[in-house]
């Protein structure tokens, strides 16, 4: 199978509904810290690190989630009726899936089929795999890169020489021969890497500054949430938001661990001047997952150390800001997920009875030919009565399709006809009458007996097949609006129906006050073939059809007085003032991808 045909429309909507709502959720932290520029920037920093977490949580994964909690421990929650729900609600549920595909009824399998011929499906067919291939290429070589960094930062620390030193009690410190600067390095059992010269050109308190800097991106575990990033990075890295949330997370670490130093009671001045040091002897560090002291913006950093202005305390009404903004946070893509599971307990406690879906009792007996082998087939309010059926039949009458455009048919069911007899028990047919269902519904009936006796699986494609076109002839039809010639002939028939009258010799139409649409029915019926309306007639006709059908024994025209009657397309010309023109086209076909003969009971 191409890997290809899994990114269908489905999963590029899915893939969109995220983005546009991890970008909503950066928008959302970028506010909030600018109420919260005056808080600790530790604060700050668990902002930007939701954001980026974010990324890796589809708010539609959390929302089915929560549906299933809901459905498991069955817990209710008083809403509005139906029709009146909140427009919160409503809102909440167009955040959480904006781009939700809505499913297709019958009616629209023929837009179905037209929108594969779309010329943005060939597109797509070229872009995907292209789009997919730039995506994969920018993944590997951002993981290559830092892969290549990290190990050869983990070969620094390994041949770096192991000492001890009072000022970093707690923690394995290695000196190292590079000019990197101090800095963490590892997550499990961190190690404080520091340069050999770092003991000879920085004054005890100015050690004292840099190591414990240090030491607060080890309690902070600055390395965890810096990996955490970077593989948000690699995911997504064609999108902006990430490495904004990149800078502004390093900026506020190193602002953090400068409050942490500050607060421990080392003096600003010594604090800044030990920075400068570093930064003028040593190199940054490659890797975000390596703490160091001269990450950021570093004029920003020595500015605000210099102020010496300590962050204010986060207040009642700051708490109360960050307890709402994550009640939301975490509420938007949860609620919806409750709701649906209220909405279903609501309308199961409302509605007189469930709605069916499938036959309580199913008979199935191989047709024996006998006095009555005539087929016949009927369905509806909960039974189903099929006597002399084929598998084709069964097929036409559950998917509503004709059988020319039923693709996969066995070889065994040729030649084998049944007698089935379906029906509900709970609720009865009776019951199943009153709900007057519709024709979709009462088709479902048929698709699941075809599934649970026959073990069917089908699928729907869109092929070009032969068609035809329904055309006017050159002197315009043969018929008219409120034409009378044929009222005699169609009076007994409802306005706007047809009826048929067939026999092997002779097919005839008759159309009272009907739309083009049901000669086009009636034709595609016949011919086994779509028929496109290309006429332009928009009006309502009452006119008689009559003509020889195809497959008349061939002396019939022995059996009967004068010689036999026109075809289809012969009659349409000369009664009609209409012709069928051989086409091609997309049209929709069921596919049979497996069936098995039914036991008998």
């Amino acid at each position: 199978m191409n890997v290809f045909m899994l990114f269908d429309h489905a999963w590029l909507s899915a893939l969109a509904d995220h983005l546009w709502q991890s970008t909503l959720t950066v928008a959302v932290a970028w506010l909030l810290t600018l109420a919260l520029r005056h808080a600790p920037a530790r604060a700050r920093f668990w902002v930007w690190m939701a954001a980026s977490i974010k990324f890796l949580v589809p708010l539609a994964l959390v929302s089915a989630l929560a549906a299933s909690v809901a459905s498991w421990s069955h817990t209710q929650f008083v809403l509005p009726a139906h029709g009146t729900e909140h427009s919160a609600a409503v809102w909440m549920q167009s955040v959480s899936q904006p781009l939700q595909q809505r499913a297709f009824s019958s009616s629209a399998r023929s837009e179905m089929g037209a929108a594969v011929a779309n010329p943005w499906q060939q597109v797509k067919r070229i872009l995907l795999p292209a789009l997919v291939g730039m995506w994969l290429v920018g993944f590997v070589l951002l993981v290559l890169s830092w892969l290549r960094q990290w190990f050869e930062v983990r070969r620094l620390v390994r041949a770096a020489m192991p000492i001890e030193l009072d000022l970093a009690a707690g923690i394995e410190v290695r000196l190292s021969d590079t000019a990197l600067e101090p800095g963490i390095f590892g997550i499990m059992r961190p190690v404080l890497l520091l340069p050999e010269g770092v003991l000879s050109h920085l004054s005890e308190p100015q050690l004292r500054a840099v190591i414990e800097h240090e030491l607060a991106h080890m309690r902070r575990r600055d390395n965890l949430t810096a990996m955490l990033h970077m593989g948000v990075a690699a995911l997504f890295w064609f999108h902006p938001a990430v490495w904004w949330i990149r800078t502004r997370l390093l900026a506020e670490r190193e602002q953090a661990c400068d409050e942490a130093v500050l607060q421990s009671g080392n003096a600003a001045e010594l604090y800044a001047e030990s920075i400068l040091s570093v930064c003028r002897l040593y190199v940054e560090s490659p890797l975000p997952c390596l703490s160091g002291i001269t990450g950021s913006d570093l004029k920003r950093r020595i500015v605000y150390i210099m102020k010496g202005e300590a962050p204010r305390a986060l207040g009642m009404r700051r708490k109360l800001l960050l307890c709402v903004t994550a009640f939301a946070a975490v509420s938007i893509p949860v609620l919806p997920g409750l709701i649906q599971i209220d909405r279903v307990h609501a309308q199961a406690a409302t509605s007189p009875a469930k709605v069916p879906t499938a036959f309580d009792v199913i008979s199935i007996h191989v047709h024996k030919p006998g006095a009555n082998d005539g087929m016949g087939i009927g369905f509806g309010d909960g039974k189903f009565d099929g006597t002399n059926v084929d598998l084709v039949t069964l097929f036409m009458n559950a998917y509503d399709i004709r059988s020319g455009l039923i693709f996969g048919i066995p070889a065994w069911a040729k030649g084998k006809d049944w007698d089935i007899h379906a029906k509900t028990v709970d609720p009865t047919p009776e019951e199943v009458k009153k709900m007057n269902l519709t024709e979709e519904q009462e088709r479902q009936f048929a698709v699941n007996m075809l599934a649970e006796r026959f073990h069917a699986k089908a699928h729907w494609e869109t092929r070009e097949l032969p068609t035809y076109d329904l055309v006017l002839e050159k002197n315009g039809p043969k018929f008219s609006e409120n034409a009378a010639q044929n009222a005699a002939d169609v009076k007994s028939i409802p306005s706007g129906g047809m009826s048929s009258n067939w026999s092997p010799t002779e097919h005839k139409i008759k159309f009272n006050g009907a739309p083009m649409k049901s000669l086009v029915f009636s034709l595609a019926s016949d011919l086994n073939r779509d028929i496109i309306d290309q006429t332009g007639l928009t009006g309502k006709y009452s006119f008689v059809l009559k003509f020889t059908p195809q497959d008349a024994p061939p002396d019939s025209s022995d059996s009967g007085a004068g010689d036999a009657g026109p075809s289809i397309f012969t009659a349409l010309q000369e009664q009609l003032g209409l012709k069928l023109v051989p086409s091609k086209g997309p049209v929709k076909v069921l596919v049979i991808d497996h069936v098995e003969m039914p036991t008998e009971n």
